[in-house]
């Protein structure tokens, strides 16, 4: 958060709109953040004032502003009466209630500030981090206790009620409301840690059978030489249908990008979406004109698209970073652990926001990611391949071509009359 106020605290006057919006949008996030992680602080304490502490910081004020001793007194000046009275009058009612909005709390407590605009900024930037030292102070060893008197102690609970404060305070300050915070923050924890641990199908409520993925289906990856390949469907009865248009790595040295077809198949079996597959294979959702749209339309399968390209340029850099320190990798590098962290899932998942897929969880990301990109390399390093799909068990497994696998593709594609597999 530190930083984006640095970027906000340096800039030019004369910086443009953009520049502004920005650094609004990175504050809506870690504000976010910090207030999650003082809840979190906050249900660790025994003391039962931290259950809401939010409502424990409008008691602290009020205390402060009615009470007698000197600090109190002090501040009771500084704030001047008008602004006491007008306090005094809405945190009565709101101290009452038994679960007032986030947002209530945010006018109240805007209340008692003591300076405004860019001087509060300020502020808040310092107090919060002499904050953060004092709540850190509870974790220095015993030993350390006696040497480090630059920080004093404070209560936990009223060093976490001061926290929010400023944090909402840097919040009205950039025209921000807490339940708009706290809402993409649950979002964003609800992605990280769902409820459940795998999302259903998106199609699973059509009735429409021919709209739906089969359950149970082929995709055969034939590669012509000089960059080329084809991706062909083999339904249960053996039925061989070619799906899209026949796919180059458009590279100039060949990195085997005319397989990451094989990622929309991953896409469709762990998050239940691909409209490219979907169009692929002629099972639009036509009979819900919204859904067909929207979901199955032309910016949904862009959308995917782009998706899978910053899957691919992301490999490309770790596989860069081991070529660079001269080690090799085996596979795919989602395989390593760690590589799929929390940012870069997150970043994908906010790419969909607006559309169906929004609703997975990590976990389903987590598994999309790693098989498709798994089988691409297999398709590169073998020069294509059969990947059998089972969307009831959501699993994927990969078969050799060649042998009694082997197709006769040529001949399907000179013909108008579709070919069936080879039986033994």
């Amino acid at each position: 958060m530190l930083a984006a106020l640095k970027k906000d605290m340096l800039a030019s006057p004369e910086r443009n709109v953009a520049e502004r919006v920005l650094v609004r949008g990175e504050l809506r996030e870690q504000i976010g953040d910090a207030i999650w992680y003082a809840i979190m602080l906050a249900q660790c304490l025994e003391d039962p004032r931290a259950q809401d502490i939010f409502g424990a910081d409008i008691d602290t004020l009020h205390k402060q502003l009615t009470g007698s001793r000197r600090d109190d007194r002090r501040v009771q000046e500084e704030l001047g009466k008008r602004k006491c009275k007008k306090f005094l009058k809405v945190a009565g009612p709101y101290r009452g209630l038994s679960d007032p909005p986030v947002d209530h709390y945010q006018e109240i407590a805007f209340i008692t500030r003591r300076t405004e605009g860019h001087e509060l900024r300020n502020v808040c930037a310092a107090v919060l981090q002499q904050l953060a030292a004092q709540l850190s102070r509870d974790f220095l060893p015993n030993i350390e206790m006696g040497l480090n008197h630059e920080v004093r102690p404070k209560d936990p609970v009223d060093a976490l009620g001061a926290i929010v404060w400023h944090l909402s305070a840097l919040a009205s300050i950039y025209s921000l409301t807490l339940a708009d915070i706290l809402r993409l923050t649950q979002e964003k924890a609800s992605f990280r840690n769902p409820s459940n641990t795998r999302c259903p199908r998106h199609d699973s409520e059509n009735p429409n059978a021919n709209e739906k993925f089969p359950d149970y289906f082929e995709v055969h990856f034939v590669d012509w030489g000089d960059q080329r390949s084809n991706m062909f469907w083999v339904n249960a009865e053996g039925i061989v249908k070619q799906l899209g248009d026949p796919l180059t790595d458009n590279d100039h040295e060949g990195d085997g990008y005319r397989f990451h077809d094989v990622i929309h198949v991953a896409f469709a079996v762990h998050l239940g979406w691909s409209p490219n597959l979907r169009a692929f294979m002629g099972r639009k959702r036509r009979s819900l004109p919204e859904i067909d749209r929207v979901e199955d339309g032309g910016r949904a399968k862009i959308l995917e698209e782009a998706v899978i390209l910053e899957i691919h340029q992301r490999a490309e850099e770790f596989e860069d970073y081991f070529h660079k320190a001269n080690e090799k990798t085996q596979g795919s590098p989602y395989n390593l652990q760690g590589a799929l962290n929390f940012e870069f899932l997150r970043r994908l998942h906010e790419l969909c926001i607006g559309h169906e897929v929004y609703k997975n969880p990590k976990q389903d990301w987590e598994n999309a990611i790693r098989d498709g990109y798994d089988f691409y390399h297999r398709l590169r390093d073998e020069n294509g391949g059969i990947v059998a799909v089972d969307m009831v068990n959501r699993a994927l497994t990969f078969r050799s071509l060649g042998g009694d696998n082997q197709l006769d593709y040529r001949a399907w594609l000179a013909s108008s009359v579709p070919v069936t597999a080879r039986t033994s």
